[in-house]
């Protein structure tokens, strides 16, 4: 048996083993597929069942970002309700979105809000929520801006102070209004721009990949290849 405490809220993977999981209210039998989640200040404990141990993927969200989802979902407490969901298709979702933060080099910030959200309403009754034509006019004013301003780089903390939202709720109406998260958004856009430079100019393509704000040229032909299928190099040909 090993015994530890969580030092914030923690959300993690069970990606091999199986083990029995202890928190202070539950009991769980974790297996590959689960997702396991912990309380800031919660001790815990697991015990392997199988010799080889386990691999678990593991992201922590701090107070700050808790804070603010919390109180945009109109939570008394911040705890998270249960400790763990099943490897079931209703949350593979949820999987996903922690194997895709804790792979990535730099944290998507609309990501981990969605999966702080995510989280948090597990077990609760979800509340009504309305967008208004104010919120939906300063968004409108963010893509505006975004259009004209894809090459730059941008802070999510910043976008949503031009919206006069938080950073959740901006996310929220963001994607209600395009369809989209702001990062999608933003890379789109800079694809976009970045195919008509590749048919319309003689402009390197590593020039045109800086200058359309990708700063690895490698992640952008990558990024480019899943969205058109081809490389900018045959794109530029004409395919």
């Amino acid at each position: 048996m090993v015994e530890k405490r969580y030092s914030s809220w923690c959300c993690g993977t069970v990606d091999s083993g199986c083990f029995r999981y202890y928190t202070a209210s539950d009991q769980v039998l974790a297996v590959p597929g689960m997702v396991l989640f912990g309380n800031a200040g919660e001790a815990f404990a697991y015990e392997n069942l199988w010799p080889d141990g386990n691999d678990r993927s593991v992201i922590a969200f701090n107070s700050a970002v808790m804070a603010e989802v919390g109180e945009a979902l109109g939570l008394d407490d911040l705890a998270f309700r249960v400790s763990g969901v099943p490897p079931s298709p209703k949350f593979a979702a949820l999987y996903g979105a922690v194997r895709q933060l804790t792979g990535c080099e730099r944290t998507l910030e609309d990501a981990l809000f969605d999966l702080v959200a995510a989280t948090l309403s597990i077990g609760r009754r979800p509340r009504e929520w309305k967008r208004c034509g104010r919120q939906i006019a300063r968004v409108l004013g963010v893509v505006k801006h975004l259009e004209n301003s894809y090459a730059a780089p941008f802070c999510l903390e910043d976008l949503a102070t031009i919206a006069n939202l938080s950073r959740f709720h901006f996310i929220r109406v963001f994607r209600q209004v395009t369809g989209v998260s702001p990062h999608q958004f933003i890379i789109g856009r800079r694809l976009r721009a970045a195919a008509e430079r590749l048919r319309t100019t003689a402009d390197p393509i590593t020039r045109v990949a800086l200058e359309t704000g990708f700063n690895d040229v490698s992640n952008f032909n990558r990024t480019f290849r899943r969205a058109f299928g081809m490389s900018p190099r045959r794109w530029r040909a004409g395919g």
